[in-house]
């Protein structure tokens, strides 16, 4: 990922774009900051590899039935994980993407009508997403606000550190009420991991302890991958069909995100006294 304090050019194009007409809107994390985070260093370097990811093996034959014992196509198995995903009723995420040169951080608790991103870039850039009743909230460090959220260098230290809430339609400094709200329930998890064929199942493994089957494909259009990229959600093949385990990798770089700590009880309320973000629109607010 890139460090927004001394951004390269071709990082920023990739890592901040939303959309071909705006550059500036906070990535959707699940997929988005994964894919596009590989994309931006392979735009920029030329070496580096990715090989399998930690504490994955091949499972052991006395593990349950699996989705390709079972003849159950790849489409039917991403299908079950996502409406499994959607059924909730909470989740949290943990992710991590890696480069030669930039570790981006993400902590991540989704309900379905609300949730809660933390992101850490680099170690000392932080930002917090926010979304209850409807309404989306943001804050975050000078260097946050104006790498992720596009905020003018002059507006973002007059809101360091201050909630800014979006209501439908708001927009202020790069970023919007969608790009603030998106990624953060379940329902929109969901839908940023509703992969692209051809869709494969791997061979049976073992993730983080637990018997897992992979659907490999593409990511959703919109969601240029570098080349030989490689994107697998990792589903529980016992029990419920869980997401366990979401990566995409890249010769020079690798993102995971590690689903756990399922129906959790989530205690998530807004805050107090924000700024509101269409207020941001005029001179001299803060």
């Amino acid at each position: 990922m890139v460090s927004y304090s001394r951004p390269d050019p071709a990082e920023s194009r990739i890592i901040h774009s939303m959309s071909t007409t705006s550059r500036r809107h906070r990535p959707r994390w699940v997929i988005l900051v994964a894919v596009a985070a590989l994309a931006a260093v392979t735009a920029c370097t030329s070496g580096g590899s990715s090989t399998g990811a930690k504490g994955t093996r091949p499972a052991q034959p006395s593990a349950a039935t699996s989705a390709t014992e079972s003849g159950q196509p790849a489409s039917a198995m991403l299908a079950s994980a996502l409406a499994a995903l959607r059924a909730g009723p909470s989740v949290h995420l943990h992710g991590v993407t890696r480069s030669s040169s930039h570790v981006v951080v993400l902590s991540q608790d989704s309900e379905a009508d609300a949730g809660r991103q933390v992101f850490t870039v680099d170690g000392n850039e932080h930002a917090t997403v926010l979304v209850v009743g409807g309404v989306g909230y943001i804050k975050g460090d000078a260097a946050a606000l104006t790498g992720f959220f596009g905020f003018p260098a002059a507006l973002a230290t007059r809101v360091v550190g201050r909630w800014i809430s979006f209501h439908p339609g708001d927009s202020a400094g790069g970023t919007n009420y969608q790009a603030v709200t998106l990624g953060v329930t379940l329902a929109s998890v969901a839908d940023e991991l509703r992969l692209t064929g051809p869709l494969t199942l791997t061979a049976p493994m073992v993730v983080a302890g637990q018997p897992v089957v992979g659907v490999h494909g593409d990511a959703p259009v919109g969601h240029g991958q570098p080349p030989g990229a490689t994107v697998t959600l990792y589903v529980a093949s016992t029990g419920h069909p869980l997401p366990v385990t979401f990566q995409a990798k890249a010769a020079v770089g690798k993102a995971t995100i590690r689903f756990s700590r399922w129906g959790e009880a989530l205690h998530l309320t807004a805050p107090p006294n924000p700024i509101p973000a269409a207020s941001l629109s005029s001179p001299g607010v803060a």
